[in-house]
């Protein structure tokens, strides 16, 4: 390090120590000392030596009580991985240990989903090129992508300004994860795409990265339909909306379709000015969408709907490029309405040619998720074009005129003021243009509602595809090869040799052995004459395979979000059939899987002793009908077998095994026992006492049976555990609404000693009293007089009770009686 390069680290220590120092002074003041130390480390450092020495320092600050200095340490973060990729290696987990604040301040939030905007194409840019990508790389992948399911869970927030950050990353993450195109404008040149990922990367799927990015989109595109959308955020998707549908084309049709719907169904949440806020976007990005070269296809669609936002031909022809055969007919006076026919009827052949290559790609990979979800959206258009067709033959001058004389006895007294302010004179009515923009803005809400010839259609398709299928599977046939006709019919030459003939199957297949030529019918293949029926072991062992996999899919859950449906789905299936040799695998499985780490899965361990008591009750339904007792013993033997296994273990002093007895909506006598045993412990016995305690306060209806358990160590011989028991007693005995039910108790106890022999529980090896003795002595009285006599100062009118049993007790009972009282 040259002696610069030490004098500046010495400027950055400086900063660094008096930002720490600081106590009483405001967060602008430690503020500026670290934006100083920050200018040294990023701008003053060419070799970056700097930022190795102090990047732990700076990355201390992240638990900082003020919002501000956390908020500055992420952007920080940003510009130390700007400078040097590397280091995202570990600074992915500081992100995501910042999302995860427990203090859930708004302004963090916020700034670790605007650096992780940011950061996510430079990431994903960096990782794509490394070559030999180490562990580190691999594990800084994984954590990223937790953090990016957790951004992505933020779209639900209730705080309006985490949602359009959210949104803005969603936009980022769209446009990383898909790829250019031609005619992608409006990005910078080195700007990240799917394309500059290698296809055969070590832990990057392309295809995977393909299938997010459409499920993005559509995330968005339905934000535009939500209800109840603020202002602020509806302009916030409309502008990531714009943007994708310049930088990635394809997406185009889809986003100007939304914007259609968008126009005639606004949020009913937004005020008078918030509508005309819209509107004026709304058009605005209808014009950058002009401008666009590959907005060609879909000018007339636009154009439209830029007049209907009340958009002058003036402002429309200036945004259409030059070359546009629609700006050229809009000069022209007298010309059709319909300009863009031609651009349609290309786009539709073009479309065409496209759906045909799709279905054929769907024949071939039918469990395509990417290739289903564009199926789909092309029976949405069909729908949308059909019915629209509909409409437009429907919308002659007469129906229209009848459906305004039918409406004018429906129409208020008095404009409502929501439809004055959005309402904009059409200029071009009665045009075919407009009338076909009519018509498909109302195929548009039919075909969302579902009705309509275009949905009829789409139906009745399906159905006779499905019932083709079906009959297809059952009859089993062999597509025959393709007739030299139909060959001659596609532009070959009628004289071209035959095919060879197919080779000659084995003769059992025919049926016939010995046959020399092969036959020319149909060969009819049975799928049921060659399926065999699984044995009844075979099938148990594949549904355990595929338990034991879905309990093993733990971390790609956690990736994506899907924790909660994960446990659930562990749970229903381990706990929703007949008990029987599969179901107790089942159990068997995830008993293991909560064990082996069981301080993270306690919230499952919690929600199978939930799943079992709710069949007990019958809020669930069993695959098969059980009686109460048996679904009563189920969840018995599901609440016995976590503790005892957590108590077998040595785990009894663990958080799980407490949280369990506490949060259990019914604790069974064999429950009980395995508390009882944890509070004999020689070791942790204390923490079995505690959590004995809290469940005398927190469970009433059971309070008889725990107030049993612990005042029954008050006779024990333990010297440790009966002063834990005492102790107890006279704390709960305080307490007004548990004293009766202890008074009784030690009134049973004290009443023992006018027995002639001493009563059974009073002996065993618990107790400390393994022979059992049939005559009264001093240590077995004493036993029953303990705590009645410790509870006696607390409460006097206890003495009556012992005076009525001195009167009826024995000699031998009243000497211990007295020595005991006597005693100090």
């Amino acid at each position: 390090m040259t002696e610069a390069q030490e004098s500046v680290g010495d400027l950055v220590a400086s900063e660094i120590q008096e930002a720490q120092a600081i106590n009483n002074g405001t967060s602008d003041q430690r503020l500026d000392h670290l934006r100083r130390a920050q200018e040294l480390i990023i701008h003053h450092d060419p070799s970056g030596s700097l930022l190795d020495n102090f990047l732990d320092e700076m990355l201390e600050f992240m638990i900082d009580s003020d919002a501000k200095i956390r908020c500055f340490v992420v952007g920080f973060i940003l510009e130390a991985c700007k400078k040097e990729m590397e280091l995202i290696k570990k600074m992915g987990s500081n992100l995501l240990f910042m999302l995860s604040d427990q203090s859930q301040n708004v302004s963090v939030t916020k700034k670790v989903i605007n650096v992780a905007t940011l950061l996510y194409p430079l990431l994903l840019s960096w990782m794509s090129k490394q070559k030999n990508p180490d562990q580190e790389t691999e594990l800084a992948w994984e954590n990223f992508a937790v953090l990016k399911g957790r951004v992505l869970h933020q779209i639900e927030s209730e705080n309006e300004g985490i949602r359009t950050q959210t949104f803005k990353f969603l936009e980022s993450c769209i446009l990383a994860q898909t790829p250019k195109t031609a005619q992608s404008e409006g990005s910078k040149a080195d700007s990240m795409s799917l394309d500059q990922v290698p296809r055969d990367h070590r832990f990057i799927s392309y295809r995977k990265l393909d299938l997010e990015a459409k499920q993005y989109i559509d995330s968005l595109l339905q934000q535009l339909s939500a209800a109840h959308i603020s202002s602020l955020n509806l302009l916030t998707v409309i502008s990531c909306l714009t943007n994708i549908a310049r930088q990635r084309p394809e997406y185009m049709e889809k986003v100007l379709l939304a914007f259609e719907t968008l126009h005639v169904n606004l949020p009913p949440t937004l005020g008078t000015s918030q509508v005309k806020s819209v509107r004026k976007e709304l058009k605005m990005h209808l014009l950058r969408l002009l401008k666009h070269e590959a907005s060609s296809p879909f000018h007339p669609q636009i154009t439209t709907l830029l007049t209907d936002l009340g958009a002058s031909q003036q402002e429309v022809l200036r945004a259409l490029p030059s070359d546009s055969e629609l700006k050229r007919r809009m000069r022209r006076p007298g010309e059709s309405a319909d300009v863009g026919a031609p651009q349609r009827k290309r786009a539709k052949a073009k479309e065409a040619s496209t759906s045909q290559v799709v279905v054929e790609a769907d024949d071939d990979q039918e469990d395509d998720d990417a290739s289903a979800a564009d199926s789909e959206t092309k029976r949405t258009q069909s729908a949308i074009d059909i019915t629209g067709q509909y409409l437009y033959d429907k919308l002659t001058a007469k129906n229209v005129a009848d459906l305004v004389l039918v409406s004018m006895a429906m129409l208020p007294d008095e404009m409502p003021p929501n439809f004055q302010s959005s309402y904009t004179p059409i200029a071009a009515a009665g045009t075919e243009a407009q009338i076909r923009h009519l018509s498909r803005m109302m195929a548009t809400q039919f075909t969302a509602q579902g009705v309509g010839p275009g949905v009829e259609q789409g139906k009745r398709e399906a159905r006779e595809k499905y019932l083709e299928r079906q009959s297809a599977k059952m009859e089993g046939a062999v597509m025959p090869p393709t007739p030299a006709h139909i060959s001659a019919s596609s532009g070959e030459s009628s004289m071209a040799p035959p095919p060879p003939p197919p080779a000659k199957p084995p003769g059992p297949l025919y049926g016939v052995q010995g046959q020399q030529k092969a036959s020319k019918r149909l060969i009819q293949f049975g799928l049921a004459h060659i399926t065999r029926p699984m044995q009844p072991e075979e099938r148990s062992r594949m549904i355990q395979f595929a338990f034991e996999h879905i309990i093993n899919s733990e971390k790609r859950a956690l990736q994506g979000g899907g924790a909660t449906a994960h446990q659930k789905l562990m749970v229903r299936l381990a706990c929703r059939f007949a008990p029987g040799p599969l179901t107790s695998s089942f159990e068997d499985l995830l008993l293991t899987f909560i064990m082996a780490d069981q301080k993270s899965r306690s919230d499952l361990a919690i929600l199978w002793v939930y799943e079992t008591y709710a069949q007990f009750q019958g809020f669930t339904q069993l695959a098969t009908a059980a009686e109460e007792q048996d679904r009563y013993d189920r969840y018995g033997r599901c609440l016995c077998r976590l503790l005892e296994t957590l108590f077998e273990r040595g785990e009894h002093k663990e958080t799980l095994f407490h949280k369990i007895l506490l949060e259990a909506p019914h604790i069974t006598p064999d429950a009980l026992l395995c508390l009882k045993r944890a509070c004999l412990d020689k070791v942790y016995g204390a923490f079995g006492m505690t959590t004995l305690r809290e469940m005398i306060l927190t469970r009433p209806r059971q309070r008889s049976e725990l107030l049993c358990v612990l005042l029954d160590f008050s006779y024990y011989e333990r010297p440790d555990l009966k002063t834990q028991s005492l102790e107890t007693a006279k704390e709960l005995f305080q307490l007004d609404w548990i004293r009766p039910d202890v008074k009784e108790f030690v009134g049973t106890l004290l009443e023992n000693v006018l027995r002639p022999q001493p009563p059974p529980v009073l002996f065993g090896e618990e107790q400390g009293r393994p022979v059992r003795m049939m005559v009264w002595d001093e240590h077995t009285i004493r036993a029953c007089l303990y705590l009645y006599l410790n509870l006696l100062p607390l409460d006097h009118s206890l003495i009556q009770k012992l005076a009525e049993v001195y009167a009826l007790a024995n000699t031998e009972v009243k000497k211990v009686i007295f020595r005991v009282l006597e005693a100090p």
